[in-house]
Formats: structure tokens, sequence, C-alpha cells
């Protein structure tokens, strides 16, 4: 009698599980898309799967319509980028700008260079959530990032 009664609740519950596991849905999430699906057996006739999901990654490759200040005069050029993994460069103004660096989440840091005068100097991006525009700023060599007052901001082409 103790195993029938055993039995009996092993399959109810097996049940309960099959049947929860099969009639929810799953959480909508414009943010976010399978990535990986994992199969684990509690019995044989009722496996449990779970999904993971991940957060699409933010590309920087593309062209964006930049626009900077400079002591107090504004200016603007496409900017064109390209990322591989980490690293990005991008070149702006017909390729006399040059910027390389390296992105940290969501944020684009590195060194900018202009060969028409021959000045460089650290900047940093920020990509909005929608990965449709940056906002930022940048510094010349001999001044430190985080004392800039100049902006550089792009929106994607």
């Amino acid at each position: 009698m103790k195993c029938a009664l055993i039995y009996i609740i092993a399959s109810l519950t097996c049940l309960f599980l099959f049947t929860a596991g099969c009639t929810t849905s799953p959480p909508v999430n414009s943010q976010a898309s399978p990535s990986v699906t994992t199969i684990s057996a509690t019995t044989p006739a009722t496996p449990v799967i779970i999904a993971t999901t991940t957060a699409p990654s933010l590309s920087w490759t593309g062209a964006w319509n930049s626009s900077w200040s400079d002591n107090s005069k504004n200016f603007s050029a496409i900017l064109k980028m390209n990322q591989t993994g980490s690293l990005v460069t991008g070149t702006y103004e017909g390729d006399i700008g040059i910027l390389n660096g390296t992105v940290l989440g969501n944020r684009f840091v590195g060194t900018w260079y202009n060969s028409t005068d021959m000045t460089s100097g650290p900047f940093e991006f920020v990509m909005s959530p929608e990965n449709t525009y940056f906002t930022g700023t940048w510094a010349y060599s001999s001044q430190k990032l985080v004392n800039a007052t100049e902006f550089w901001n792009g929106i994607r082409v």
C-alpha cells in the first residue's frame, strides 16, 4: 500500500511539473535573445528545460554623424568605425583623423590622432542602450580625460 501511494504521489508530482513547464510562457524581453538551452532530466519521462538569455552586444561598427567641440567651436564629420571583438578602429574627416581603442561594456575608450596638425589624445564614448547614438568626451594628450570639457557625440547613420 505504501509503494502504491508513493508511485501515485511521484506520478502526480511529475505530471504537475510537466504541465507547469509546458503551459507557462517565458517572460518577454526585447533586449534578450535565447542563447543556450540546457536539458536536465529529473526522470527519463519528464525533462526540465531551462533557457538562458544574453543581452545583445553593442556594436560600434558603422558610419556615425559625429560632432565635437574644440575651444568653444563646434565641428562635424562622418566617423566610420569597425569593431573586431573588443577592438575598434575608426577614421573621420577623410582619413585625416584616426581612432583606436577598446570596448569595455557600453564604453569605447581609446586614442584619437589628427594627421594634419599631428595632435592626439584620449577619448571616451558611451553607447546608448538602443545602440543608435553615443556621447563622449575627448582631450589633448597634454590633458587628462577626467578633466576634459570638450564633447564628442555621434548618431548612427
